[in-house]
């Protein structure tokens, strides 16, 4: 049934609207019974019948079947057919026991299943080898060091830079570029923090870098690290790395 509520001033107006399809069996006349449904009548205050007349049918012979069984009645026969239609035969009951007839549509169906389940099973299949692949460690691919050359032109355009940001005193783009230049320098294993590239670093350098980190991390430290010249990345590092003591070493961020 199809329920339809339409709003009105005066409340919700309700209707249900119901189809059937008659589809007759065989030719003959037929009468649709009438139909009365009881309502209340809120106006009247009183009980009402509405009603639909009957209606007569008149069904007329299927065409098709006339002509199946005409063709089936003229159709000749052979000397066989003859034979064994004038044998005699048992008789047949009046209602015999059906038949079973393969549906089409549940074989449809069947055929549509199994396609369904071999499709999950090849997207399953597939979803797990991702995985597989995923999980695989991917090969690190090899960092070459760059050439002399190279070097000293990239370590040239980072002092330059460096420079500016000391004159700016821009300390979070200076720690960006010492970090970027420990990077350039050793590419296998470059330091992720000021402290760990301190350690590698001859004294001035590693003192340059120290008192950048502390101003970092503690405005009021004594030392300016702008005093620092960025050209002391390019002096000769023969001198060894100075040792930091526990007052002039702060502990890495990124471990």
């Amino acid at each position: 049934p199809q329920l339809t509520d339409t709003p009105r001033t005066t409340g919700i107006s309700s209707s249900r609207q119901s189809a059937t399809t008659l589809i007759p069996t065989k030719a003959g006349h037929y009468t649709l019974p009438a139909i009365e449904i009881p309502w209340w009548n809120t106006d009247t205050d009183k009980q009402e019948i509405a009603r639909l007349p009957a209606v007569e049918l008149d069904v007329m012979p299927n065409p098709d079947a006339t002509t199946a069984v005409n063709l089936a009645t003229t159709t000749p026969q052979t000397g066989a057919q003859a034979a064994q239609d004038s044998t005699p035969t048992l008789a047949q009951p009046e209602n015999p026991a059906p038949t079973a007839v393969q549906n089409p549509a549940s074989r449809s169906w069947l055929i549509w299943a199994l396609a369904a389940v071999w499709l999950l099973t090849l997207f399953g299949w597939w979803l797990s080898h991702q995985r597989r692949l995923a999980q695989k460690p991917s090969p690190t691919p090899e960092v070459k060091p760059p050439s002399a050359t190279q070097f000293q032109l990239a370590q040239r355009a980072l002092i330059d830079e460096m420079k500016q940001a000391y004159s700016d005193a821009d300390g979070a783009a200076a720690r960006a570029l010492w970090l970027k230049w420990a990077q350039l320098k050793w590419p296998e294993n470059p330091p992720n923090n000021l402290t760990r590239l301190a350690r590698r670093l001859p004294a001035k350098q590693a003192q340059a870098v120290i008192s950048l980190e502390k101003a970092l991390y503690s405005p009021a430290d004594e030392v300016d690290w702008r005093e620092f010249d960025p050209e002391i990345i390019a002096q000769p590092t023969e001198e060894s790395a100075i040792p930091l003591g526990p007052d002039e070493r702060l502990l890495p961020l990124n471990p």
